[in-house]
């Protein structure tokens, strides 16, 4: 329901409560002129004041209602934020991978290079640099894929933690819809 909606209800509902409150204090100045006995004046009573706890339970149900939805607000783009930063630690894993993938080749190549029983002396002695290089190379994209796999686990995480926290507003909200 729209807060305008409810606005609308609540006034037609005061404006019922209103009305009552004067027949219950006509009836009660003058009981024999209303055509009301008492039994009919306490029921009266009775309602009016059923009535002023439903008002005030709807008031308190929409204000439950518009803070939720000023939680669900943030939460989503608190949800967007995390999710961009999952699609981007996704992004440089992947990325880490190919550098991997291509240094572990170059270092596979220079090794071959190196075991060729047909390369000329002063060559093996390049080939044993380029060898020791691509190691320290694997090592180190090695190390920023590792880097790279830990940040999209955290964001990750943190992407499932504030879908919970979606999931439960929501709940929330429908849980208080219902009332």
């Amino acid at each position: 329901m729209k807060i305008s909606g409810v606005v609308v209800a609540v006034v037609g509902v005061v404006v019922t409560v209103v009305s009552l409150g004067a027949a219950v204090l006509r009836a009660r100045q003058n009981p024999a002129a209303s055509g009301l006995a008492d039994g009919s004046v306490a029921a009266l009573t009775a309602e009016v004041r059923a009535l002023r706890l439903s008002i005030e339970d709807a008031a308190k149900n929409q204000q439950q209602v518009q803070g939720l939805g000023v939680y669900l607000s943030v939460q989503k783009d608190r949800l967007l934020q995390v999710t961009a930063m999952l699609a981007s630690a996704q992004k440089d894993t992947a990325a880490a991978v190919e550098m991997t993938r291509r240094a572990t080749a170059e270092l596979s190549l220079w090794e071959r290079t190196l075991n060729d029983p047909e390369q000329p002396a002063d060559r093996r002695a390049v080939n044993e640099e380029n060898v020791k290089n691509s190691k320290a190379a694997v090592e180190r994209v090695k190390q920023a894929e590792s880097e790279a796999r830990n940040r999209e686990s955290m964001a990750g995480q943190a992407a499932q933690t504030e879908e919970q926290r979606w999931n439960e507003l929501i709940a929330r909200l429908e849980t208080l819809i219902r009332k």
